[in-house]
């Protein structure tokens, strides 16, 4: 079953900060390509509608309602929390978030989640393998990491400025080939989806990759697995990690115990989907 993106209703989303590029999955002339980045990493992830899963780096919440509506148990990390997250939430959910520095690793007790995804966040990190380090660690011993990033080159950078997303070069500071090769040293891949079609890493205007622990390759079901590229191979797994908590530090809202009502419209009613 593919997990297809539900846009949230633009007066229910609000950016994280000046640079949050939220505005273009509205316009006309880039809306589509924006949307479209995203569902090439939905379609890499699992079906289990239980499983927990966490993503790292939610921007404005824009992958909020398709995520909380698909799976029962989400959690989120980031440094910064955009305003009126909780209202994108569907109401079955257990929600929690946390702002965190995925590089912290003292912030981290365990990683029994099932499914972490993490789209264009990477290439903001200079030091690509302290981070796949950490996502290694916080992925379940059969669990799925779905990542995306942009192609990250002068050409790239004057394509962002003819949209109207100037110096995006001062953002993005790792390319995919770094990235990819930090990712490779501690997973395995086992999908990926690019846009064009059929593009290599260096000539994807952005791609998606799923993958897993050396040895879980041969469990991995994706949504649609028509789309993805599976490996074969599998050995014994280890016992899996303890259970997530968060650091005393770490700023907690919605815990999954519990989550206040805003009386404001949540989840799929907060969104509509897109072809």
């Amino acid at each position: 079953m593919t997990i297809r993106f539900l846009l949230p209703l633009r007066q229910n989303i609000h950016p994280n900060n000046e640079r949050d590029p939220l505005a273009f999955y509205y316009r006309r002339t880039t809306g589509w390509l924006y949307r479209h980045r995203l569902q090439m990493g939905l379609d890499l992830l699992p079906s289990d509608r239980s499983s927990r899963i966490l993503e790292i780096g939610v921007g404005s919440g824009i992958l909020v309602p398709t995520l909380t509506a698909h799976f029962r148990h989400y959690t989120v990390l980031d440094l910064v929390l955009a305003d009126g997250l909780q209202s994108l939430v569907a109401p079955e959910c257990q929600a929690s978030l946390a702002t965190l520095d995925l590089l912290d690793t003292a912030a981290f007790s365990g990683a029994p989640f099932d499914t972490v995804v993490c789209f264009s966040v990477l290439e903001h990190i200079r030091d690509s393998h302290a981070a796949a380090l950490a996502l290694q660690r916080l992925l379940a011993p059969c669990g799925t990491l779905v990542v995306g990033y942009p192609m990250v080159n002068p050409l790239m950078t004057a394509t962002f400025a003819a949209i109207g997303y100037r110096r995006i070069g001062d953002d993005h500071v790792a390319t995919p080939a770094v990235i990819d090769g930090a990712l490779r040293s501690v997973l395995t891949q086992v999908g990926r989806r690019a846009f064009p079609p059929g593009a290599r890493l260096a000539t994807a205007l952005y791609q998606c990759t799923a993958w897993r622990h050396p040895g879980a390759e041969q469990q991995w079901l994706p949504a649609d697995r028509n789309r993805a590229i599976n490996t074969a191979g599998a050995t014994e797994l280890s016992p899996a990690p303890p259970a997530f908590e968060y650091p005393p530090s770490a700023r907690t809202l919605w815990p999954t115990s519990s989550r206040p009502d805003q009386g404001r419209s949540t989840g799929p009613a907060a969104a509509a989907p897109v072809g």
